[in-house]
């Protein structure tokens, strides 16, 4: 199995502060995996404020003050140039979370091979979960903040589908049942990832565009807690071009048909591939 990230918050605030930059309410989809993205961000943009682990810095015609903040937040991505009237703009989560009672190093062994483990016996509820298979553990830490674990039986195949379990963890906790376990025994974790999210770019908000996104994160899980660094970059062009003035573009094999209004049946029709797209310079024959 690979591992999978489903966080969008970094990413709704984001997107939120371009559109306070390019001043527009709304994003719009242009393919169905932006606009799964979008039920999320409207979802998620009315909490971004209450995030106070999150800092952002926007650039206006250059990626200068954006991509010091990334390096100064010890983050790799960084921003290509942009053009005098492009923005650009980052998001940082940064989180730290303590567990209210530290546990203690361990092992784990999985396929006769041994993982470094943290062993935690207070502060660790164990219970059934509507929709759950496996028994789900709740850690409690020092804020109001909760931390989840349980065994998921099938690799999950996209950050949308993490994301929506996560969703249906956390609201089916009315319905737990608790179960006989002395506390919850985990891998360590040391992650440092670039996720693509190149399914953000060309997302519209009226003449506005994005033109490159990245993100990186950041994990650490030990005996004394966790440690969630986020970062989401973005660039916003403006559009030269409304959105009813774009072309039609033909980028696939067509049908062309000539017709005269006097005759019954077209002139000529033909199906043309790829094996004759060629500029043919002059009409001459």
């Amino acid at each position: 199995m690979k591992t999978v990230i489903g966080s969008f918050y970094t990413i709704t605030g984001c997107l939120e502060r371009t559109l306070r930059e390019v001043d527009a309410s709304s994003w719009e989809a242009l393919n169905p995996i932006q606009a799964r993205f979008l039920r999320i961000f409207e979802a998620c943009r009315s909490d971004v404020e209450k995030i106070r682990e999150i800092e952002y810095e926007v650039g206006v015609g250059t990626v200068d003050p954006v991509n010091t903040f990334l390096k100064r937040k010890n983050i790799k991505i960084q921003l290509d140039q942009i053009k005098p009237k492009d923005v650009a703009i980052a998001s940082v989560l940064d989180l730290l979370i303590e567990w209210v009672s530290e546990g203690k190093k361990s092992m784990i062994m999985r396929e006769r091979k041994d993982y470094p483990a943290v062993l935690l016996n207070r502060g660790v509820l164990v219970s059934n979960v509507k929709d759950f298979v496996n028994p789900v553990a709740k850690i409690t830490s020092k804020t109001e903040d909760k931390v989840y674990i349980t065994i998921l039986p099938e690799q999950p195949t996209s950050p949308f589908q993490i994301f929506e379990l996560a969703c249906k963890l956390i609201e089916n906790q009315e319905s737990t049942k608790t179960l006989e376990f002395n506390g919850v025994k985990f891998p360590m974790i040391n992650l440092d990832k670039q996720p693509t999210i190149e399914w953000i770019i060309g997302i519209r908000a009226n003449d506005w565009t994005i033109g490159q996104a990245l993100q990186q994160i950041k994990l650490k899980l030990n005996e004394k807690g966790a440690h969630v660094k986020e970062a989401v970059a973005v660039t916003a062009r403006a559009s030269l071009i409304s959105k009813l003035q774009q072309p039609l573009t033909i980028d696939k094999p067509f049908l062309l048909v000539f017709h005269r209004p006097s005759l019954k049946r077209p002139l000529f029709s033909a199906f043309l591939s790829e094996d004759c797209w060629q500029n043919p310079g002059s009409l001459d024959m």
